[in-house]
This record gives C-alpha cells, structure tokens and sequence, in this order.
C-alpha cells in the first residue's frame, strides 16, 4: 500500500500548499487521496521429506529384528507466509499393516533459519528424527512402513497447510507423498515336527508285530515371507538301518491359517499324518526311525527352504533334526517238543532189540522276534544213565513258514528227525531216554535263546523239559545150567564114598531185574529113588555183585552142592 504526499508553498508563503496522492483510479469509487494499493499473492506451503538409514545391530548383513530404523524428516516451508503451529503425525505400520509405535520420536532437532519449533519462516526447514527398533513379530512380515503428517498455520487460519510425507527418492516413479519403507530381509525358514503314538493292535500291551505307529508332522513357516511348493520326502528305516515304506501317507490334513496344501503363510503351521503297520523285520530290528525332508519355495525362488524333522522331545539332549525313534521291545522265546514212536522190526510186538525209535523234534518260535543259529544238542541214555549215541540224526525235515535251515520266524514251527535201533544191550535196561537241548540267537545276540526238550505229554503232570523216555518191554527169562563133577575116594571108580560136586548157574537172560530167586533141587538114585544131597544148594556169588535172591538183567549167580555116594546105594563099581 503506496501512498505520497507532495508539499509546496506559494509566493510569500512557506509550505502552504499540500496534497495527498490518489491513485488515479475513480471507478473503484474513490476519487481523492487513497492510497496505491498493489495485491501480493498469498502462498502458504510445506512439503515434508522422511528418510530411514538402518544400523545392523545384529552385524549379520541383514535387516531384521533388533536392528534400529534412523528416520530423519524435514518440514521445508515452501510458500511466502510464515507458518505457525507446525505438528507432526506420525503413521508406522509392518508389512502385513499391523499398528507400530517409534521407540522414540519424532523429536525437532532444528531450523535452517533459527525459528523457534512450530514456526517456520518462508524457504525454512525444520528437521525432526526418531527411530524405530524392530521387533521380532515384525521381523516376521516383509517391511517396516512410515509416514508422517504435517499439519501448520497460515496468518490468520488454523491448521490449514498440509503435507503428507515423500521418502525423498523420485527414482522410483512416486514424486509425492510415498510411504518410507524400510525392507525387511527376507529370511525364509521352516521347522518340522514329527512325533509318533502307536496303536497297540492286538491289545498285548507292549509296542510289536501288528501294531500301528501313527505319525503327525507339522511344518511351521518360521520366517518371515510367504511359501509355496511345500513337498515333503519321508524316510523310514528299522532300527538297524533297513530300508521300511510307510503303510500310508504323509497325507495333508490341515494348514492353521486356512491355506491350501502346499502354501504357507507367516506363521502358519500345515500338518500331515501318515501310518506304519510294524512287520517282522522292525521287531527283529529293535525299532523303527523315521524322518521327513519339508521342501518350500520363497518368492521368486525354488525349493530354497528346506527342514529336516525333529521329533518334539528336547528333553534327550537332541534339539533339531533327530529322527523320530520309537523302540520295539519284543521277547525272544523258543519250546522245543520230543516225541517217539516204535518201528517193531522183528513183529514180536515188544519194543526191545532190534526195534527202532523214531524221534520227531519240533522247535517253534514262541517270542516275538525271528531267531537264526539254531542248533540242537541231543543226549541219549539207557535205562541205567549209560551214554548212547543216536544211529542217525537230528536231521532237518522243514519249517513251516518256509524259512531256511537255522532259522525260525515268529510262530514259526521247524522239525526234525532222528533215529536209535535198540541193541541186545540197552534192552537189557529198563528203557531208553532221549532229550535235546535247543539253543537259538535272537537278533543282535548270540545263543540268548534256549529251551530243554519236553516229552509232548502233560498229562503225567509234568508240563515242560521233561525228557522223552521210551520203556523196553519187560521179558522176564531165566536160564539155569547144572554141572556136576566127582571127587573120587581114590579106587578109581565112582561109588560109595565118592563125592558128587553140582554147580548151578542161573542167569538173567531178560531186560528186567529178578528178585526172590529161589532154587530148588530134585535128586533122586538111578531108580527113581529120591535122595537128598549132603549139603546145599548154597549161593555162593553172582558175576555183577547182586545179593542173594536178586538178578540183575544179564547177571548170573552161581549155587553150589553136593551129594557123597553112600555104600548102600549100589555095591557095584564103575570107573571115575
């Protein structure tokens, strides 16, 4: 607003004359002494500016949790009023657009022109900072996010200059008021769970053949990105390495979040199930270990993320990628079974010599794991505990599962077969008794297994090791011989005087002993006449040490008399 004032004075008069200027404008209705207004236009502006430099607290290279966001943000005052009442408002999101608050700030630092915070003169910058510590939940998304808003004051308004933040770089095609983001480094990672519960099938109340082992994997994505592809590769192995399949699965079940198979979001846990039904070569192994390879992709990748199951217990000292083990406890057990019957060779419907005793051995599997090594240690003896030896055999005849020589699977039943002829001897005896000693390796041992021969029969209320007794058939003979010899007088001739001397044997010529043997003697003269000797029969020993009135089998005991010629019994002579 211009305004002159023009002084003069007339002749004789000193500063008498005066006016005002006008600004030569009179349709604006003002036709004397206003002033020259000239309009300035009013430019209120700000534009507002946040950037973000990183430390690497953790010094990995990587910008994740724990490391420090530095926002620097600059208020420039872009128009040509001073503005007042400058306030900032300041947005912080992760990547998946959860609510953030700055550690600290924002906090003003200063002005390129030295106004006082909230004021800033026209082409003034005001410069604020804060920061941001990233948290481990928003390590997890893909960024940290921020913009601010400022609000100030033209001369006579209120709060009518704004501006929402730029992040200061135009290389990128967004010239204004783009968000501050600061990427989180993508850390792909996956943890897989596998645990195991069993089905107890037969209801025996241990871990065995039959039984179920049910397991559940779970797949979490632990890191903080997006994953695709998720395959899993299983392996199952007994517990010496054998190589086992899995009766079903894995088989996906369900994802925690909603995703589909083969998707996982952050944090989002699949879960897969599969089963093994236990075969006999996992018994005989001891267990089964199982493992799972989980295979995924991050974004614009390939199969970069993989895990190696662990099985959920950490309380063995073992806290990543120990293979799922569940034990089988199986006890070996073996029952070894003999059995005779008679071949009557010589048709005398007696067993004794010459016939043959046929023994049939059977060996089953009673445990619950398969046994190898199999031998047999047959003892046999007569009636008396003399050792004998078998005429043939034990020879294998088959399993009854099919499994080799040597070698019983469980319930698996071998036999055999051995053979013994009854000597003149061993009948003799009262009987012929026969036991084997079986002897087995379950796996992982070395002869842990064995069993002594029952007889096959319990109703002598004898259930088990009982050996296998075949009885000779009791025939009862005895064969008596008597001598007599004459101890001449000295005449030459057997006659009166002469001693008679009789030796009687009498042996056992059966297989069983004789008791109250008793010998009576008939004598009598040429005529018929009865006699009665001069004295005995008298025992006098046995060749096996027998009392008398006993006979062992085989055993002869020897009876001695004799009878002296008396003169009456003939008064004829005859040479000696």
């Amino acid at each position: 607003s211009n305004q002159a004032s023009a002084t003069a004075s007339s002749p004789g008069n000193s500063n008498d004359v005066s006016d005002l200027s006008d600004d030569g404008d009179d349709t604006d209705d003002n036709t004397t002494d206003d002033p020259t207004v000239t309009s300035i236009t009013v430019s209120s502006s700000i534009e507002v500016t946040k950037t973000a430099a990183i430390t690497d607290n953790g010094g990995d290279g990587n910008t994740g949790a724990g490391d420090i966001i530095n926002y620097t943000i600059t208020v420039e005052n872009k128009g040509n009023v001073t503005l007042s009442g400058l306030t900032l408002v300041d947005t912080l999101t992760d990547g998946s657009g959860g609510s953030l608050t700055l550690t600290n700030g924002p906090s003003f630092s200063s002005t390129t022109l030295g106004s006082s915070p909230g004021t800033l003169k026209p082409d003034e910058v005001a410069t604020y900072s804060g920061y941001y510590i990233i948290s481990a939940n928003a390590a997890l998304t893909s960024s940290i996010n921020n913009s601010v808003l400022a609000r100030a004051s033209s001369p006579g308004q209120t709060n009518n200059v704004t501006d929402t933040s730029d992040d200061g770089d135009d290389s990128d095609g967004n010239t204004e008021d783009d968000v501050t983001v600061v990427d989180i480094t993508p850390l792909p990672e996956i943890e897989t769970t596998k645990t195991a519960t069993t089905i107890d099938n037969n209801s025996n109340g241990i871990v065995d053949l039959g039984d179920t082992i049910v397991y559940t994997i779970t797949v979490e994505n632990k890191g903080n990105t997006s994953l695709s592809s998720l395959t899993l590769v299983d392996t199952l192995s007994d517990g010496r390495g054998g190589s086992l399949a899995l009766t079903s699965g894995p088989t996906f079940t369900s994802a925690s979040a909603g995703s589909s198979q083969g998707t996982l979001t952050l944090g989002e846990t699949a879960t897969y199930t599969a089963s093994y039904t236990i075969v006999q070569t996992a018994v005989d192994a001891g267990g089964t270990s199982n493992t799972v390879i989980a295979t995924a992709s991050s974004p614009g990748n390939s199969g970069d993320v993989t895990d190696t199951s662990d099985d959920g217990d950490d309380s063995d000292g073992n806290i990543i990628d120990d293979p799922t083990i569940t034990n089988i406890i199986a006890s070996p057990g073996i029952e070894a079974t003999k059995t005779a019957t008679i071949t009557d060779n010589n048709s005398d419907g007696n067993t004794g010599a010459g016939d043959t005793i046929v023994y049939t051995i059977t060996v089953q599997n009673t445990g619950g794991t398969t046994l190898s090594n199999i031998t047999l240690n047959d003892v046999l003896t007569d009636g008396n505990g003399t050792s004998l030896s078998l005429t043939a055999g034990p020879s294998f005849v088959s399993n009854s599962a099919s499994s080799a020589q040597g070698t019983l699977a469980v319930n698996e039943i071998g036999t055999y077969t051995a053979t013994y002829t009854i000597s003149n001897a061993v009948e003799n005896t009262s009987s012929v008794n026969n036991r084997v000693t079986v002897t087995a390796s379950s796996p992982g041992q070395s002869n842990n297994v064995t069993d002594v021969s029952d007889d096959g029969d319990d109703s002598d209320g004898n259930t088990e090791d009982d050996q296998t007794v075949v009885t000779i058939d009791p025939v009862p003979v005895l064969e008596v011989t008597k001598t007599a010899s004459v101890t001449d007088n000295g005449d030459g001739y057997t006659g009166p005087g002469d001693v008679i001397n009789y030796v009687i044997t009498v042996e056992n010529k059966g297989n069983v002993t004789l008791s109250s043997l008793t010998v009576t003697d008939s004598l009598t003269d040429g005529n018929g006449g009865s006699l009665v000797m001069s004295n005995g029969p008298y025992f006098s020993g046995s060749d096996q040490g027998s009392a008398q009135g006993y006979l062992l089998a085989g055993e002869t005991a020897t009876y001695q008399a004799y009878y002296i010629v008396p003169s009456s019994s003939s008064n004829r002579k005859s040479p000696t």
